[in-house]
């Protein structure tokens, strides 16, 4: 699909037939990739979630008392997540958590 010539450009250009001819194979071509490519997509999607589901059970686990708070804890690992995109996921976990419970702690303060 790739144009090599200026003569094979200037050939296609002058052509209403022949440009709408390759404006189809090319998005022919494009769509084909896109569906190829798709499946491949959604599994890396899925293990993805498998293992972020299961770092977010352990995690709970080991800190039961934040399963009230899961909002705050979500908002948390945005924050952190965006402010270091270099850090596993279970040292965003760890530090959101520790966050989460600053917060909460400091709101249950302003409640006494």
């Amino acid at each position: 699909m790739k144009i090599k010539t200026e003569e094979e450009l200037w050939e296609i250009l002058g052509s209403l037939e022949k440009f709408n001819s390759f404006l189809a194979d090319f998005t022919e071509a494009i769509t084909r990739k896109v569906l190829i490519s798709v499946p491949a997509l959604v599994i890396h999607h899925i293990k993805n979630e498998h293992s972020y589901n299961k770092i977010k059970d352990t995690f709970f686990t080991a800190n039961p008392e934040l399963l009230a708070y899961q909002p705050v804890v979500a908002q948390q690992l945005n924050i952190v997540a965006a402010e270091h995109s270099d850090w596993d996921i279970n040292k965003v976990f760890v530090e959101a958590g520790i966050t989460a419970k600053k917060i909460i702690r400091e709101g249950k303060n302003e409640r006494v």
